[in-house]
C-alpha cells in the first residue's frame, strides 16, 4: 500500500482507494482501523521494522569504528533503498499526514539516532556522536526520500561512515 500513498502523496490518497485496492469494505476497513492516519502509521512501522535490531547487530559484529560505521551506513541505507516507495512514505508523506504520523516519524528518527550511537560505540564525546549520528540519519533521508536522487550506493556509505567516524563531513 505504500505505492499507493508514494505514486499519490497522503492527500491524494483517499480510503476509498485503499479499499478498493484492498479488496475490503469500508466497514471492515474501519474494524481494523481507527483513521486513515492510523491505516498510513501502520504501513510505515511495517516499513521500518527490524531495522533497530539490524543496526544494533551491525554494530555487535565488531571491529574498528570504521567497520562498525561501513556496516551500519550499510545496513540502515539498504534498508530503505531495497524499497524506496516505503523510504518515501516514511519520510516524506509522514509530514503531510496529520499530527500523529508527524510524532511517529520523529519516534522513528528518536531511535534510529540512539540505536545507531549506541552501535557506534561512544568513542567520542557524547555530543559529537549525538550530531553525527543525525548527520548520518539526515544524509540517508535525503537520499532515499525523493525519487529523483540517483544514488551510488557505495559513494553514499563512504559518505555516512566517515560522518559516524569523524563527526565531520568528508574533505
Amino acid at each position: 500500500m505504500s505505492e499507493l500513498v508514494a505514486a499519490r502523496g497522503y492527500d491524494g490518497t483517499t480510503v476509498e482507494e485503499i479499499v478498493t485496492r484492498a479488496g475490503v469494505s469500508r466497514k471492515t476497513f474501519y474494524e481494523r482501523h481507527k483513521s486513515r492516519e492510523q491505516w498510513f502509521i501502520e504501513i510505515c512501522q511495517t516499513a521500518a521494522g527490524g531495522l533497530s535490531d539490524r543496526i544494533t547487530r551491525a554494530g555487535e559484529a565488531g571491529g574498528s569504528r570504521s567497520e562498525r560505521a561501513a556496516r551500519i551506513a550499510t545496513t540502515l541505507l539498504g534498508h530503505w533503498l531495497d524499497d524506496p516507495t516505503s523510504a518515501h512514505a516514511c519520510f516524506v508523506e509522514t509530514l503531510a499526514a496529520g499530527e500523529q504520523a508527524r510524532a511517529w516519524r520523529g519516534q522513528l528518527l528518536e531511535t534510529l539516532h540512539t540505536t545507531i550511537a549506541q552501535a557506534i560505540g561512544g568513542e567520542r564525546a557524547p555530543d559529537i556522536d549525538r550530531l553525527a549520528t543525525r548527520a548520518a540519519v539526515g544524509a540517508v533521508l535525503e537520499l532515499v526520500g525523493h525519487d529523483a536522487i540517483q544514488v551510488d550506493e557505495q559513494q553514499a556509505v563512504a559518505l555516512i561512515q566517515t560522518i559516524l567516524v569523524t563527526g565531520e563531513p568528508p574533505r
